[in-house]
């Protein structure tokens, strides 16, 4: 085990394996977590910095939210009552900012009621502890915007994916909702925001959307097939992965998205962009001086 290389990409696939590659597509290590179990596959990721990287680890409760210290190759896991997501591939989100982890959590077999049971739950690894939210709706996705604010992706109908809400990570305040149905459609299942707050919406039917803030559409690109995640990092690199296992880059306006490698499909291909350092400004400050 290493620290990650800045702007390396990560990917899981085998339920339980997170590979680093270059932007070039060369393999330069990989992980793995040594508590999988058929029920916990590691689904979605997030890095803070290049030594920490946090996975959503688990079908159906008991479920988990993993750090991986990826200096030592220790794992840490954290769980909360009614933590859990139904046995699908591309569920099981998950973001990170300076303190919390936010994972999606929802309604899965005989748990009730809703509200104890669905939403988002914030982890606390400073402290081990969590708190759910958000619980009107199930939840696809959520993110760590480049803007600093906190989004989910949920549903408020079959097949879902159309609605966008806007809190406050540190109050979780919710400050907007945008349904994206009537511009972009629905079954989106990734979300990535960057620092305008414009959203990258990934697809079942294979098409990212670039949108507005009030999501109409700016630009769109079709990876032919269903996308389990999308990233996007300050320089504007995008990263996209298919549940069929391929993964591929593109920049913000979606140009041309290019083939980076394909690893095993239908085994949780998530992905995520790997930084120095991930600095999320307080809510409502714009900028600071480092002396």
């Amino acid at each position: 085990a290493a620290e990650l290389g800045p702007n390396n990409v990560l990917v899981t696939y085998n339920n339980n394996t997170i590979a680093e590659y270059t932007r070039a597509g060369a393999l330069v290590q990989t992980f793995t977590d040594p508590t999988f179990t058929y029920d916990r596959p590691i689904r979605d990721i997030a890095t803070s910095g290049t030594k920490e990287i946090y996975a959503w680890n688990g079908t159906f409760s008991p479920a988990y939210v993993g750090r991986l210290n990826t200096v030592t190759g220790v794992w840490t896991h954290l769980t909360f009552t009614n933590f859990s997501v139904g046995n699908n591939l591309t569920a099981g989100g998950i973001g990170v900012n300076n303190r919390y982890v936010f994972a999606t959590d929802e309604q899965a077999g005989s748990e009730s009621p809703p509200e104890a049971s669905q939403g988002i739950v914030r982890f606390d690894f400073q402290n081990g502890t969590a708190q759910r939210f958000a619980t009107e709706y199930g939840t696809w996705d959520v993110t760590v915007g480049l803007d600093g604010y906190l989004y989910t992706l949920g549903s408020t109908s079959s097949p879902g994916g159309n609605l966008v809400r806007k809190y406050n990570p540190n109050t979780l305040q919710l400050l907007d909702t945008v349904n994206v149905e009537a511009t972009v459609g629905t079954d989106h299942r990734a979300i990535a925001v960057n620092a305008s707050g414009q959203f990258y919406l990934g697809g079942w039917d294979g098409i990212v959307h670039h949108t507005d803030s009030a999501g109409n559409q700016l630009h769109s690109a079709n990876v032919s097939g269903g996308v389990s995640d999308v990233e996007i990092d300050a320089s504007g690199f995008v990263l996209i992965t298919r549940a069929t296992g391929q993964v591929y880059t593109s920049d913000q306006n979606l140009t041309a998205p290019a083939l980076l490698v394909t690893v095993s499909g239908y085994s949780r291909n998530f992905g995520a962009v790997v930084q120095s350092a991930v600095v999320h400004l307080p809510v409502g400050i714009s900028s600071f001086v480092l002396e």
